[in-house]
């Protein structure tokens, strides 16, 4: 029997779609497939409009079946299911020649407790921050937070990033889709210590946990101001938020995290504030070189030069899987952790809520230091000469081109929004 279902229908079915139009499927494109109870698919199809290319899929252990739809018109998203079965039925390798059919292959959950395909190297390990009594837990590199259903509530965790002092790229390159020219000049970066941050956004549930111990939703905490989040009301400049002895961040959330996590576990030394523009930059690419950290570039050549409306509708069944943004988030933020990861394990780093950085923001020179700056200005760089406070990642009311790796934007240090929120970093010593 023939079902039909339209993009509207499918988008919230869906977890991720990796569109390959001209290129053979390999494994790194499935990103990680987390552990969740129930299942949820991992889907992927091969458009076959012009393409006559073979796809090897023997390698997909998570791959259990597949379905064969065709349509009339791709783009419109009119997709009628024709026949489906086990993937033992295709073999290793399938010609795909029909023009006006595609196969949708079907994968499913891992059952190991964690990722299923290899996280990120420099992840080194995680963290568990227990807000009931500011504990701390050292857990595996590839812990999959999904699997506790307190982690967005209760439990707060972060990943520690290896140092990278061999460098790594910021910025975009001047054929990117939406890039902005004057604010994402390439440049090597720098980074000589390690960090941790958090896997989600920091949730209003875990914001209120901390604050007055009370609760709340799963979604972001929004419309709070970098000022009053780094307990500096009438101070402006981005250094760092070491407030213990400052009376006026007794009552900012990252004091009352340190001071509370200092007595839950006194023997650690880790000091809470927001990224700076170049951890948040690194931890979201997670050494991937693309417009986003999931997806390949030969998909987003595809695009170039259509317009904003016709980009998010191209991107949707690929985009859609990992971010929550205009064309799929029903004009409103989401709770955190139900789209896919990035290949360090975050959530969340392409959409759903903006992200305050540290560093502020130079609204005539906003661009970044260049390839040609000095190795000071472009190692663990911390910008302080501006008004503004930078903002990273795009939300749930932006277009695709906003949630790119390289977007840099701005808020000033007052600001507040319903689609502003962050992401907690910390620094110091590892724990043991």
């Amino acid at each position: 029997m023939k079902t039909k279902m339209t993009i509207k229908e499918m988008k919230h079915t869906i977890t991720a779609t990796l569109v390959l139009a001209t290129m053979l499927i390999t494994p790194s494109l499935f990103g990680h497939i987390p552990s969740n109870e129930p299942p949820l698919p991992i889907t992927a199809f091969k458009d076959l409009q012009n393409d006559t290319a073979e796809v090897n899929w023997h390698d997909y252990r998570h791959i259990v079946g597949w379905r064969l739809y065709s349509a009339t018109d791709l783009q419109l998203g009119d997709w009628v299911l024709e026949d489906e079965g086990p993937l033992s039925t295709l073999g290793t390798t399938v010609a795909m020649t029909d023009p006006q059919r595609f196969y949708r292959l079907h994968a499913f959950k891992g059952n190991n407790g964690g990722y299923d395909f290899p996280i990120w190297e420099k992840v080194d390990h995680t963290i568990m921050i227990n807000l009931n009594t500011f504990a701390v837990t050292k857990l595996p590199r590839d812990f999959n937070v999904t699997n506790d259903v307190a982690s967005a509530t209760d439990h707060l965790y972060l990943r520690y990033i290896n140092a990278c002092p061999e460098g790594f790229t910021m910025g975009s390159p001047a054929n990117e889709f939406g890039r902005i020219s004057a604010f994402e000049t390439q440049t090597e970066m720098f980074l000589t210590s390690g960090f941790y941050i958090s896997v989600y956004p920091i949730t209003d549930h875990q914001y209120n946990r901390v604050m007055n111990g009370t609760t709340g939703a799963k979604t972001p905490k929004t419309s709070i101001s970098w000022r009053t989040l780094r307990g500096k009301i009438q101070d402006n400049n981005p250094a760092p938020a070491e407030v213990l002895a400052d009376p006026s961040g007794a009552t900012s959330f990252l004091w009352q995290l340190k001071d509370k996590v200092s007595k839950g576990s006194s023997a650690l030394t880790l000091a809470f504030d927001l990224p700076t523009e170049t951890q948040w930059e690194y931890a979201c690419r997670a050494e991937t070189q693309g417009t986003f950290s999931f997806l390949p570039t030969e998909i987003i050549t595809n695009v170039v030069g259509k317009a904003a409306a016709q980009y998010n509708s191209d991107l949707l069944p690929v985009l859609g899987g990992y971010a929550w943004y205009k064309s799929n988030s029903d004009d409103s933020v989401e709770e955190v952790g139900t789209r896919l990861p990035n290949p360090a394990g975050l959530y969340d780093m392409h959409g759903n809520i903006v992200e305050a950085c540290r560093d502020a923001y130079d609204a005539p020179s906003p661009d970044l230091p260049g390839p040609s700056a000095s190795m000071p200005d472009r190692t663990d760089r911390l910008y302080t000469n501006g008004i503004g406070r930078v903002i990273r990642g795009g939300s749930w009311l932006n277009d695709a081109s906003f949630l790119r790796s390289a977007r840099r934007s701005s808020a000033s240090a007052s600001q507040t929004s319903p689609n502003n929120g962050f992401r907690l970093c910390a620094t110091g010593a590892p724990v043991p």
